[in-house]
């Protein structure tokens, strides 16, 4: 952020006080700014409770967030409405899995004072959780082919688990079962502790705060073996990963440690015995696969729900087809049949597709034919529009899935056979790219700056000849990286979205001091030359320096912080007030603008920020409030006097200081992160740092230089620093960009909020997910038609291959935003 404190610096150093400023209006300036502060600090005070969170709270908590997501999340995805589809399942291949006899053995040496709980037998239906307490290490794999209910099956267990917990003595002695999505791992670059650690914080932001010392809650429950992990989608990680996954997870488990895990059959079984080496498994697990549902099952469950058109489906089950045999043995399919073919409560069937088209052998010669229809057709069903809805979509079902296409393409732009699952909406900004972000950002900072320097003839060209030879120091070392060129110097984004290690570098505190060092040092030996050869002031090259330098430092590290603090001062210095006119806005507002593209795209988060609710001091926040407090005051010293300069100096380096350091902290501990909620709360610490930020440095330049500089400064800091603090920024540079574009709507996330209520997303936290990664791969393979997807008036069906009568396709009425 610092990087765009040059303009304030160097304006104050290339151009000095205004002639009528006196030590009155000095120490009335520095007044208004204390209560400006105090004012400040009043408003946001912390609300939070007022005891400290014991250990107790916290479990409790975090059992009461995780309840009330996945009971929400049930009522969302209506997969227990009318009923639940019946779900049975039997002993896994005993090659996947260890000995009963070896799980007995781990439990007695693991309880050696009480029995081990008797498992008669690994088949069944009904509640997972039956099996999962009879399992004697409280250790299970759910395995089953794609659309099988694993994922259901693993809720509904988290939901019991929480039931009997809370049935036990307060649920003191059992742990909380959490639901994670393993899409998102990487064991090669973080272990299973540390990954599960970054997803609790991400999805319980509570989790965050410290319990001891440096350790967060999410950590200390971990450790504590507070933490039941159910892992969901084994089978969505990379291939070449799922071995090393294997020697992870049976790495981090502890003794007694409970564990729940769900994969394809084919995928496990394929991690098990990898082709040239001794199988592998995963320790003191058992293991079950899923069942195909009896087909009376399935017709019972259609036919339950169709709401007076029971006999439409009395008919496909006795004309079925061995396709339709097989595709209605899944409760995925299931689930896609009954969205299409029944009707909703209040529409009519007259304007639906009929299900006897299925038992059809020219549209369904063969299962793929058959999912490719029910996946075409389930977008289209659930935008579906008729008298009476009590909520309409959002939009056109051809809108929605145009959009959604491109989303899911854009989720499988590295590997389209393992796409990304999580939808996050902070992510949208890789769709643009940083680069092109960065730009965007510093277009505002760059007019403000150079219109400023151009039409004053204030600032001269030492302010943009200072920011160019910074950044040219910092970005000299350029290698070709993957077809990009790519700065050498270490990467500071030591996480991702969900706090995962993933480079480890200097941190930008150790910057920007490298850069402060040596900024100070080329500042004052090109203020001196400039001093001795030109008469201007030797400050001028000291503030100017320290500006480049702590810019630079947090761009580039303490190496290159030092060099281009180093050069910048002396070209600062040097340069300092010679200029004017339009060369003088080109100037500075091209530097304005490479530094605020710089900062955003190189240092911005990649995660949503946390809410503000208190001000304190942080050591970015130290080092920016002692450099504006150096360049304020000395200047303020040597025109008026040394108490009146370190009054101004500590007046606005205390606010300056203040507004660069925010830190957020978290509320709402029982309420699980939602999209919206996050966007929301990233949002309000966009706005409240851009007005802090740009509110102490305008000040600060204003009252240094005059007020046309103060308010290009503050707007430049103020937004830099919003932009690069907060997600919201570089998320409405990408969504606006792609609206423009016609890649995504303008309300995107009134959009992708309607697609989860209807059924086509779901919510893991604070990120969307596609109802099931078929539908996924699906939209991001298929090409869309040029109109919605055809529906079928009631008609007699052809079971034996005949012609079939056109179909027709009831109206779309437009959607009412």
């Amino acid at each position: 952020m610092s990087s765009i404190v040059v303009p304030v610096l160097i304006n104050l150093a290339t151009s000095g006080l205004p002639n009528g400023w006196h030590r009155t209006q000095w120490m009335q300036a520095a007044a208004m700014t204390a209560v400006a502060l105090v004012l400040v600090v009043l408003v946001q005070a912390p609300s939070g409770r007022s005891e400290p969170r014991t250990e107790d709270d916290v479990i409790r908590e975090l059992a009461t967030a995780v309840r009330i997501q996945w009971s929400e999340e049930l009522k969302v995805r209506e997969l227990e409405d009318p009923v639940p589809i019946p779900v049975s399942w039997t002993a896994a291949d005993a090659a996947l899995t260890v000995p009963l006899e070896q799980l007995i053995l781990l439990a007695r040496r693991w309880w050696p004072d009480r029995p081990p709980p008797t498992l008669d037998r690994l088949s069944g239906s009904g509640q997972l959780v039956d099996v999962l307490a009879g399992v004697p290490t409280g250790r299970l794999v759910v395995l089953g082919g794609p659309g099988t209910g694993k994922t259901v099956l693993l809720v509904n267990l988290v939901l019991r688990l929480l039931d009997r917990r809370d049935d036990a003595t307060g649920g003191a002695t059992r742990p909380v079962p959490v639901l994670f999505s393993l899409a998102s791992w990487d064991p090669s670059r973080a272990g299973l502790w540390e990954w599960l650690e970054a997803r609790l914080i991400a999805d319980h932001t509570a989790l965050r705060e410290p319990a001891h010392g440096t350790q967060t809650w999410a950590r200390k429950l971990i450790d504590e073996g507070v933490l039941f992990p159910v892992l969901d989608g084994f089978d969505e990680l990379p291939g070449h990963l799922r071995a090393e996954a294997f020697y992870g997870i049976n790495n981090a488990l502890r003794d007694r440690a409970g564990f729940v895990l769900s994969s394809r059959t084919t995928d496990f079984a394929d991690a098990v015995q990898a082709p040239g080496r001794t199988p592998v498994h995963l320790a003191g697990f058992a293991a079950v696969e899923l069942a195909p549902l009896d087909i009376q099952d399935a017709h019972r469950y259609l036919a339950e729900d169709a709401r007076g058109t029971e006999d439409r489906w009395t008919q496909v089950f006795e004309a079925r087809t061995d396709v339709v045999d097989a595709i209605l043995r899944t409760p995925l399919r299931i689930s896609l049949a009954r969205r299409i073919y029944n009707p909703r409560p209040g529409e009519s069937v007259t304007d639906l597709a009929d299900p006897r088209e299925l038992c059809d052998r020219t549209l369904n010669p063969d299962v793929a034919a058959a999912d490719r229809r029910l996946f075409a057709a389930f977008v289209a069903a659930c935008y579906r529009r008729f008298p009476g809805q009590r909520k309409p979509p959002f939009c056109t079902a051809f809108s929605a899935e145009k959009w959604l296409r491109y989303l899911a393409g854009w989720m499988s732009r590295d590997d389209p056979s393992t796409p990304v699952i999580d939808l996050a909406w902070w992510e949208l900004r890789d769709a643009v790219g940083a680069p092109a972000i960065g730009l965007v950002a510093g277009l505002l900072p760059a007019l403000a700056v150079g219109l400023v320097a151009a039409l004053t003839g204030t600032l001269g060209c030492g302010l943009g000849l200072g920011i160019l030879v910074a950044l040219a120091v910092v970005f000299a070392p350029l290698r070709l990286q993957g077809g990009r060129v790519r700065v050498a110097a270490p990467s500071f984004r030591v996480s991702d979205e969900a706090g995962t290690p993933v480079t480890r570098g200097p941190s930008i505190v150790r910057g920007m001091a490298g850069g402060f060092v040596g900024g100070f040092l080329g500042g004052l030996i090109g203020g001196l030359v400039g001093h001795l050869v030109r008469g201007t002031s030797a400050a001028a090259g000291i503030m100017g320096g320290l500006g480049a330098g702590i810019g630079a430092g947090a761009i580039g590290g303490p190496r290159r912080g030092l060099a281009g603090g180093f050069a910048g001062g002396v070209a600062v210095g040097l340069c300092a007030g010679s200029g004017t006119g339009v060369p003088a806005g080109l100037i500075d507002g091209g530097g304005a603008w490479l530094a605020a593209a710089a900062t955003v795209g190189l240092t911005g988060i990649r995660r949503p920020a946390r809410e503000l609710q208190a001000l304190h001091y942080s050591k970015v926040g130290m080092i920016v409030g002692g450099t504006v407090a150096i360049a304020v005051g000395a200047q303020v010293w040597l025109r008026l006097g040394w108490q009146t300069g370190v009054l101004a100096g500590l007046a606005v380096g205390i606010l300056g200081g203040l507004a660069a350091g925010l830190e957020g902290v978290t509320v709402e501990p029982t309420k699980v992160a939602e999209p919206a909620t996050v966007l929301t709360r990233d949002r309000g610490t966009f706005m409240t740092v851009g007005v802090l930020g740009g509110l102490s440095f305008g000040l600060g330049a204003g009252f240094g230089v005059r007020p046309s500089v103060g308010a290009a400064a503050g707007l430049t800091v103020g937004l830099v620093a919003a932009c690069i603090q907060a997600s919201f920024g570089p998320y409405l540079i990408a969504a606006s960009w792609l609206a423009l574009r016609r890649k995504l709507p303008w309300r995107l996330m009134r959009f992708l909020d309607d697609a989860h209520r209807l059924g086509v997303l779901r919510q893991s936290g604070a990120v969307y997910q596609f109802r099931h990664i078929e539908l996924q791969k699906h939209l991001a393979g298929r090409r869309i038609s040029s109109a919605p997807v055809p529906r079928r008036r009631n008609s007699t069906p052809s079971t034996a291959g005949s012609p079939r009568p056109p179909t027709t396709r009831a109206s779309q009425p437009k959607p009412g935003n």
